[in-house]
């Protein structure tokens, strides 16, 4: 059961989204027979739809995992869509929020649905799109779209690091990211770059909804004392 005080709009932590990319994402939901299901939490979030950056999250609060129907989903984030639908300064429809279930005699329940990108996500740093090794900063785009970055007949210079980036590719949301995780400027061949993106799409891609492919992860580079130029990340960019 929705709270019946509503949802919850502009939620620190997440950007808005546009309402119409947000519909498309509700009717994937509503049209999905059968259970979302998010981890254990408390605060485990799942992202069940998605379209072009604008993201729904299913957010578990109880301790085991949760399965909700995904057209249950669906319906919190058209309420969320509903309340905290507005515009912003260049008269965009934009949304933003969150609702929480309380189906539960004592108040609680299932957890909460979000409509909105994390800004960690949509943020120009990967700091949390990669899996465990956070605080990769400042990226910019070097070696062309997604498509082109095998084909670029070039290299990418990165800064002095640790753990400074450039996006060497983004393509609709898709970035590729060049990583320096040493001390000294470094240059890596945008094919090398994209031999490492090859090795993530290969092992971390998944297949979800409808049939689409999504992936994410990141790869490291070692040389013989175990260290190397840096690493790869594939992830989620605003490009």
């Amino acid at each position: 059961m929705q709270d019946p005080r509503g949802p919850l709009c502009d939620i620190p932590n997440y950007s808005t989204v546009l309402q119409s990319l947000v519909r498309e994402s509700i009717a994937k939901l509503k049209s999905t027979n059968g259970d979302c299901t998010a981890g254990p939490g408390p605060k485990t979030c799942a992202r069940v739809a998605c379209t072009n950056g604008a993201a729904i999250w299913f957010c578990n609060d109880n301790p085991g995992a949760s399965s909700v129907g995904c057209s249950v989903l669906g319906d919190y984030a058209q309420a969320i869509l509903d309340k905290c639908g507005k515009r912003d300064g260049a008269n965009h429809r934009i949304v933003q929020g969150q609702l929480f279930d309380v189906s539960k005699s004592d108040g609680s329940g299932w957890g909460n649905v979000i409509v909105g990108t994390p800004e960690a996500l949509s943020a120009t740093s990967p700091t949390t799109s990669e899996p465990g090794r956070g605080g990769y900063t400042t990226p910019s785009k070097s070696c062309g779209t997604g498509r082109t970055t095998r084909a670029t007949r070039r290299s990418v210079a990165r800064g002095a690091g640790p753990r400074h980036c450039d996006i060497a590719a983004c393509q609709h949301h898709a970035a590729i990211w060049f990583c320096n995780d040493n001390t000294s400027p470094s240059t890596v061949s945008c094919n090398t770059i994209a031999d490492y993106a090859q090795a993530i799409y290969d092992k971390c891609s998944y297949t979800w909804h409808k049939g689409h492919h999504w992936v994410q992860g990141q790869l490291f580079d070692v040389g013989p004392d175990g260290t190397g130029w840096g690493n790869v990340i594939v992830g989620y960019h605003e490009c």
